[in-house]
């Protein structure tokens, strides 16, 4: 690091280090994680001993409570330092990390091996993933461990410290993972204390949701926002939010709503808990993470228990976000039973919100999959408007370059205004639909990356392809950038990411989260696969996460808005469709068979096994394209093979039997009647 000036230890009650923090402003704030604080044994509201690294000198700092975040949730602690800071001490500079990304850095913490002197670490920026649901980079180093946890990370190349060690992976039973840890990103503490100044943050969001962190610069939906509010105040216990994929749904719940009933937009709202959830194939266990335990026998009585453990909370709102993806990728068991829990939720009487997130296009799966909501619907739904108006998308555009002191060269705002009102003409010159929001935030995202001191300018506009070339150009950069022969790995990658829907019940593509385990064929396959993952992943195509249940990394599409816009894709999923719905069904077979006996192969339920048809066409699948089934299908047809086998063999035997049995039978007959 250029400077270790505004490095202090973290004390507890014994003097002993528990963590690292780091001077953020020239008044006195200082920046470490909750978790650290908890463990010097204090909290919110406090005081905590703090030593500078720099000249020893121990002093007392207040814990803010109006800027901490649990453990489980954003993991921030901001202290004030109490009177000045002392010289030499200086305060760290921010920066943003959205282009963190492959950048090497540099770090200072306090082990256990040296709890006072310090320990210097270095090490890779991976990219973006989540722990449980909060945004965080990945980091690749050796030094990075406990004692590290408040530390600031220093991007060498922008020089500014871009986040802060929050956590460390668990190594695997082969020590993997030992140089993997977790980042809290410089956005994150900005949100968490607005005081901070971040000069290069980024007012868009590319591909991603905006969230509530993101309020702030969430503009030209207020007339969306405001009937989801209006309906919540009809009907407090439910509302739905429906719309085309694209057309910002978990946008205007998470940055617009949420944030309006945190100021009381809703009588009491200012005193709800809001829970988002996106519940995928794993619903109960993504409610548990938030607290809700105890759900798949009795969400109910789980809801009853949160409530009675925060007197303080007068409501809770629990948000099911993408709810779609349940209904097309959950197991069947699983899925049916969260819904028939979700119905008797909202049939008890207890003081709760339930909010469904769903596209527009599996509405007749919803109702087919959940009828006893039908009539919470009537009560309780709001359409995101197909349309949207110029005035509209020009807040969009305009509204977070103002917020952050940006400024466009002369004519290009209307510039990209015209391109995105016409690229989603709705055959009138001042509306466009509202699909086109993923294309023009990943356009504005793409033009901050290349301002020119804070001004967006025309010839980056033009590099970028527009509104509508700048995704595709970017999806092709990314691929075409790995080696040759990776190439059709990740094409492989890029399609079993992909749900392929059902034209016949009218239900389109859609992406979804798989584990990164699931993507290996075989032992030898991983770390290829890994490392193309890492690098799609770091070029913001992928994103990764992890799945804390199984304590195994997980992968997605970034958006979609690919699976619309990405030609590329779009020609793989159409050469592949035939094997890639075979193996898409093969799943739910194979879920069956392996759930009847997870342990043991030798207890497995051989009724789940394939059979007849089903088997002829596996094994045709098998001798085409043997390298595209992992060890587990593989394993299953084989099975399924030798069972058909055994029968056919017992078929067989039974039939020599009867046949010599007859032969007995006639014979014994002779021999009676020449006898007598």
């Amino acid at each position: 690091m250029d400077s270790v000036t505004g490095i202090a230890r973290i004390l507890d009650t014994s003097g002993q280090t528990v963590g690292t923090g780091f001077v953020l402003t020239s008044d006195g704030l200082i920046a470490t994680c909750a978790h650290v604080i908890a463990d010097a044994g204090t909290g919110p509201g406090e005081t905590v001993n703090i030593v500078f690294h720099c000249t020893g000198e121990e002093r007392q700092a207040v814990v803010e409570a109006d800027w901490w975040r649990e453990s489980d949730a954003e993991d921030v602690a901001i202290l004030r330092l109490i009177g000045e800071l002392p010289e030499p001490v200086k305060p760290l500079p921010l920066g943003a990390s959205t282009s963190a990304a492959n950048h090497l850095f540099e770090t200072i913490g306090f082990p256990p091996t040296n709890p006072t002197g310090g320990i210097l670490g270095r090490g890779m920026i991976l990219g973006r993933t989540k722990i449980n649901e909060m945004p965080v980079l990945q980091l690749r180093s050796q030094e990075v461990t406990g004692g590290f946890s408040g530390a600031p990370v220093w991007d060498c190349t922008t020089r500014r410290v871009v986040g802060m060690v929050t956590a460390t992976a668990d190594p695997d039973d082969r020590w993997r993972l030992s140089e993997t840890a977790f980042i809290t990103p410089a956005e994150t503490l900005r949100a968490v204390c607005p005081a901070l100044q971040l000069p290069d943050l980024c007012p868009y969001r590319s591909l991603e949701a905006f969230t509530e962190v993101d309020a702030e610069f969430f503009f030209g939906r207020e007339r969306v926002v405001e009937r989801l509010v209006e309906s919540l105040r009809r009907e407090p216990r439910f509302l739905a939010v429906l719309g085309p994929s694209g057309s910002g749904k978990s946008s205007l719940v998470q940055a617009g709503l949420i944030p309006h009933l945190s100021r009381g937009a809703v009588p009491s709202s200012n005193r709800w808990e809001v829970m988002v959830v996106r519940p995928a194939d794993q619903p109960f266990h993504q409610l548990a993470a938030q607290g809700l335990t105890g759900g798949p026998e009795d969400l109910a009585g789980a809801v009853q228990s949160w409530l009675d453990s925060h007197p303080d909370r007068e409501r809770l709102v629990v948000v099911l976000d993408q709810f779609e993806e349940l209904l097309v990728t959950g197991p069947e068991e699983v899925r049916r039973a969260f819904l028939a829990q979700l119905t008797t939720l909202l049939e008890a009487a207890l003081p709760v919100t339930l909010v469904l997130v769903l596209r527009d296009d599996f509405y007749s799966r919803f109702a087919q999959e959940v009828p006893a909501l039908l009539l919470w619907l009537e009560r309780g739904l709001v359409n995101v408007p197909p349309l949207l108006a110029r005035v509209e998308v020009q807040h969009i555009i305009k509204g977070p370059a103002r917020a952050v002191g940006l400024t466009f060269e002369a004519g290009l705002v209307e510039d990209v205004l015209k391109d995105a009102l016409e690229s989603a003409s709705a055959g009138e010159g001042q509306v466009g639909r509202s699909t086109i929001l993923p294309l023009l935030e990943f356009a504005l995202t793409q033009l901050w990356e290349r301002r020119r001191d804070g001004v967006l300018t025309h010839e980056a506009y033009e590099t970028i392809g527009g509104v509508t070339g700048g995704l595709t150009q970017w999806a092709d950069r990314a691929y075409y950038g790995l080696e040759q022969e990776q190439q059709q790995l990740a094409r492989r990658v890029l399609t079993d990411l992909v749900h392929l829907g059902d034209e016949s019940q009218g239900l389109p593509d859609s992406r979804r989260r798989r584990l990164l385990g699931s993507l290996y064929r075989a032992e030898s396959d991983q770390k290829t696969v890994h490392r193309v993952v890492r690098q799609l992943a770091n070029t913001r195509l992928l994103v990764t996460g992890r799945d804390s249940e199984r304590g195994q990394e997980t992968v997605e599409l970034i958006h979609d808005a690919l699976l619309r816009e990405w030609a590329l894709l779009q020609s793989w999923l159409k050469e592949d469709r035939r094997f890639l719905a075979w193996r898409q069904a093969l799943e739910g077979w194979l879920r069956a068979w392996v759930e009847s006996a997870p342990e043991i192969l030798s207890r497995r339920d051989s009724g789940r096994l394939l059979r007849g048809r089903d088997l002829a066409e596996a094994e045709q699948w098998v001798a085409e394209r043997k390298d595209d089934l992992n060890a587990t299908e593989k394993l299953f047809i084989e099975q399924s093979i030798s069972l058909r086998t055994e029968r056919e063999s017992q078929e067989r035997r039974a039939k020599r039997f009867r046949f010599g049995a007859l032969g007995a039978i006639v014979l014994l007959f002779i021999a009676f009647y020449y006898n007598h």
